[in-house]
C-alpha cells in the first residue's frame, strides 16, 4: 500500500468518525436548541423506578432517590453518583433539567458536589403530575446525560 493510499484511508476514517460524532451530538428531529428549552420525543423517554444508571462516553450516572414517593409541595433530595473509568468523577458541572409533561419550558438547576463523585439537588415539585428530568454531567470535553420520568403525587 502506497503512502498516498494510506493517507486516503486515514482521511476517510477520520471523516467517518467526525461525521458520527456530529450526528450523535446533534439535536433530535423536532428538537429545539434554545437555551433553557428542549423538546423531548417519545423515543427519548424512559421510565425507571428508584435507582438508575447509564453509561455514556465512559460515564456512569447513578441517581438514587425516593422517586416513587415524590409528593407535590414537599422538598425532594436527589443524590447522584458519577463515575468515569471506574473512578468517581469530581469537579464536574452537574445540572438537573426539569419540566412538566406537555410543556416546552425547561428549568435547569445546578447540583452541589458533596465529594467522591457525589452530587445532590434539593427540589420542590409544586404540582402533582408527570415530570421529566435529565441529569447532565459536563467536565472539559466530556458530556453525559440520563433521562427519567417522575410521577409526582398529591399531598396525602
Amino acid at each position: 500500500m502506497t503512502r498516498q493510499m494510506k493517507y486516503r484511508v486515514i482521511s476517510i476514517l477520520l471523516l467517518i468518525c467526525f461525521t458520527s460524532v456530529l450526528v450523535a451530538c446533534s439535536p433530535k428531529e423536532g428538537g429545539n436548541t434554545n437555551v433553557g428549552e428542549r423538546k423531548v420525543s417519545a423515543q427519548e423517554e424512559h421510565h425507571h423506578e428508584t435507582e438508575h444508571e447509564v453509561e455514556q462516553s465512559s460515564v456512569i450516572i447513578h441517581l438514587s432517590s425516593e422517586i416513587p414517593k415524590i409528593v407535590s409541595g414537599q422538598e425532594t433530595v436527589f443524590n447522584t453518583h458519577i463515575m468515569q473509568s471506574d473512578l468517581p468523577l469530581t469537579n464536574a458541572k452537574v445540572r438537573f433539567e426539569i419540566w412538566k409533561e406537555g410543556e416546552e419550558k425547561h428549568s435547569f438547576h445546578e447540583a452541589t458536589e458533596t465529594g467522591d463523585g457525589n452530587y445532590k439537588l434539593a427540589y420542590r415539585f409544586e404540582q402533582p403530575q408527570l415530570h421529566h428530568l435529565i441529569v447532565h454531567v459536563e467536565k472539559n470535553s466530556l458530556h453525559g446525560h440520563k433521562k427519567f420520568k417522575i410521577n409526582v403525587r398529591n399531598q396525602p
